[in-house]
């Protein structure tokens, strides 16, 4: 949660020791406390306590992670009431990478018929590789000005690609496996080797049709407190009338239901 977003909702702060959570292009974010904050999914009547990890310089409202998923069932339970924002401004160039380098979603898979466990991020435009990764399965790598994109990271700070891998093949290692054709973008700072953007994953039906291809080493933990992971972000919730409901109108709703549930007047 970005401290801006946590203010503007009167949301308690608790401070907590110095700590940060590093970003796609390695930067360090600055955590400036936590606050814990009832969240329900909208349709539906159970409410959690949540704790967010408060960003100093967090450009997104609210970034959900892998936990969140594994009990709302967000991508396959409520798939079909998902509506979807422009991710960016017209003549934006900029391509959102929300990740945070924690406990992930993992991808098992084949990129260019090579075996990888890779992340899965829905806060991500883009598909990207490591460098390193890419040098090392002797992918061909464009390096021209057409085939690199600037992106925007969690803390708002941004950079270009250096490269992009074009119509590589990518393969769900799972019982209905199939092949998908994408491109991906070289970062040199990739924390890790392959990152699956948002894009492939809801194209591909990913959270239903592949489940069993998805893994976290918080899989069988349930405790959704310490999460700093799987980022879930730009969905909104169809309303009763049939129209989109923005994120901040999903969480006052969320917000007030809970209050008045907890005898805590606004």
């Amino acid at each position: 949660m970005s401290m801006d977003f946590a203010r503007r909702q009167g949301l308690q702060i608790l401070p907590m020791s110095s700590h940060s959570v590093k970003a796609a292009n390695g930067a360090k974010i600055a955590l400036a406390g936590t606050v814990d904050a009832p969240f329900g999914v909208m349709g539906t009547s159970k409410i959690e306590l949540l704790r967010f990890h408060v960003m100093a310089t967090g450009v997104t409202d609210v970034i959900l992670g892998h936990r969140f998923l594994q009990l709302t069932k967000a991508f396959t339970r409520f798939r079909a009431q998902i509506v979807h924002t422009a991710r960016r401004a017209r003549g934006s160039r900029l391509r959102h990478v929300r990740f945070l380098q924690g406990s992930v979603q993992q991808v098992r898979g084949y990129l260019d018929h090579g075996r990888i466990d890779a992340v899965a991020d829905t806060g991500s435009d883009v598909t990207l590789l490591s460098s390193l990764y890419a040098r090392e399965r002797g992918l061909k790598v464009s390096y021209n000005r057409q085939d690199q994109v600037e992106l925007e990271f969690a803390d708002g700070s941004t950079m270009w690609t250096q490269g992009c891998v074009r119509d590589v093949d990518w393969k769900y290692d799972s019982v209905t496996p199939s092949t998908h054709r994408l491109d991906a973008y070289i970062l040199n700072s990739l924390p890790c080797g392959v990152l699956i953007g948002y894009d492939v994953l809801y194209a591909t039906d990913a959270f239903a049709m592949h489940a069993d291809a998805l893994f976290s080493q918080y899989d069988r933990d349930s405790d959704i407190e310490d999460t700093l992971d799987h980022n879930l972000n730009y969905i909104q919730r169809r309303s009763q009338a049939g129209g989109p409901e923005t994120a901040l109108e999903a969480w006052q709703a969320a917000k007030t239901l809970a209050l008045s549930r907890y005898g805590v007047a606004q």
